[in-house]
């Protein structure tokens, strides 16, 4: 059983009512993780290495390490209760998502990749994504910002960011910006 586990390379056990995910640490070879919709409290997925995508939506998690999965190019970990996640060894993430969190502040300056951002609904003081010059998507309402700089992200073709304390931006350097 042990070595069958091994090959497996996508796990979905969303909407599973699943309270703990012991074990996960054997299947090395997983690239895909979806375990939305559960009751997770805590996941240790430090061991598996070769994850690129994860989903770990609507569970009730405080904390997640992903210091070890630095081959992540998607994440989606909205609706918990992360006060704080660390992306910054996670440098190819293309599409990151955090929103319905309690995040005061996270760094995106080291994940130069990213395309798409949704990190809504947190209490972000700051956003700082002068470094994400790909960005083509940036979600950030209903945070607590009271500036917001994007003269860098001239990719940028969708911006949110209502329901802050901003009260003017330059968006002279975003031509491409269809949606605001």
């Amino acid at each position: 059983f042990n070595s069958s586990i091994q090959t497996v390379t996508t796990l979905d056990v969303s909407n599973s009512s699943i309270v703990r995910l012991a074990g996960i640490q054997g299947f090395t070879a997983l690239t895909n993780l979806n375990c939305s919709t559960n009751q997770l409290q805590q996941l240790d997925i430090t061991s598996n290495t070769s994850l690129k995508e994860l989903n770990v939506s609507s569970n009730q998690l405080e904390n997640l390490d992903l210091s070890k999965n630095i081959a992540l190019t998607n994440i989606i970990a909205d609706s918990n209760e992360l006060k704080s996640l660390d992306i910054s060894k996670n440098t190819d993430l293309t599409d990151f998502s955090c929103k319905n969190n309690e995040i005061e502040s996270i760094d995106f300056t080291l994940n130069t990749e990213l395309t798409i951002l949704d990190c809504s609904n947190n209490a972000l003081t700051e956003l700082n994504v002068a470094k994400n010059t790909k960005l083509v998507k940036l979600t950030s309402k209903n945070n607590q910002l009271s500036a917001l700089n994007v003269n860098n992200n001239t990719a940028m073709k969708h911006l949110d960011f209502s329901s802050n304390q901003v009260t003017s931006i330059d968006l002279t350097k975003n031509k491409a910006l269809t949606q605001l």
